[in-house]
């Protein structure tokens, strides 16, 4: 339930962004967490069996998740990925 409540906010935040104009990818991942702390590792193990891909470091974020994409979608592989370069 606590998951639940978490997701709709998130998803309530990123409308509401969206249609505002203020952008902020990372807003939406902020609040869920608020709501339930534990959220980004339940949405891992049953969303991504075959794991995740973290990118971590001071500079080349943007790039390195870029390459990674462009390469697992090349491959066929299905993806989410966060296409704006936030760090969240």
């Amino acid at each position: 339930m606590r998951s639940l409540l978490a997701i709709t906010v998130a998803k309530l935040a990123m409308k509401v962004s969206r249609v505002t104009g203020a952008g902020g990818s990372s807003l939406p991942g902020l609040i869920a967490k608020k709501f339930d702390p534990d959220i980004l590792r339940k949405l891992a193990a049953n969303n991504f069996p075959r794991g995740v891909i973290v990118v971590t470091g001071t500079n080349g974020k943007t790039t390195t998740t870029s390459l990674i994409a462009n390469a697992l979608g090349r491959s066929g592989m299905s993806f989410v990925h966060n296409k704006s370069g936030s760090n969240m």
